[in-house]
């Protein structure tokens, strides 16, 4: 008898648990858009060659930064600077929060990622030399 009203009371529980538990939608935008605001230091830009869609090199590209950090805040709006405001700009980002768009010199970057303390922005061209199709991606990396 025991056995069974202590089953009884574990699916009790699990169903209590399950139907408390709901899904949430979740806005791809807003939330980018929130994790993206405040002050990112850009820590690494890694350059990468694929030759017919096989990495040939890796390069860490830091030598002669025109910019260190990105200044976003919530009125869209970025603030690029290097020891003094370079430039300020406005951005977007689209619906599915896949791209950022800086409006200024028309530029549309991939979010590679965005983490609690770092953000990913990349950016791919592609050319045929020939039979190789060369592919050349530059990853941006801000570290807070």
């Amino acid at each position: 008898m025991k056995k069974s009203s202590y089953l009884l009371l574990s699916i009790f529980v699990f169903l209590a648990t399950l139907s408390a538990c709901t899904k949430e939608e979740i806005n791809a935008k807003e939330l980018v858009q929130q994790k993206i605001l405040g002050r990112w230091p850009v820590r690494y830009i890694i350059g990468s060659t694929y030759h017919n869609d096989i990495l040939k090199t890796r390069d860490t590209l830091n030598r002669g930064l025109q910019v260190d950090t990105l200044v976003f805040d919530a009125n869209g709006t970025v603030v690029k600077r290097y020891t003094a405001v370079l430039t300020t700009d406005t951005y977007s980002i689209d619906e599915t929060a896949s791209t950022i768009t800086f409006n200024e010199a028309p530029l549309t970057k991939k979010i590679s990622f965005v983490r609690a303390n770092s953000i990913g922005f990349s950016t791919e061209t592609t050319r045929d030399s020939g039979s190789v199709k060369i592919k050349t991606v530059t990853e941006e990396q801000l570290i807070r």
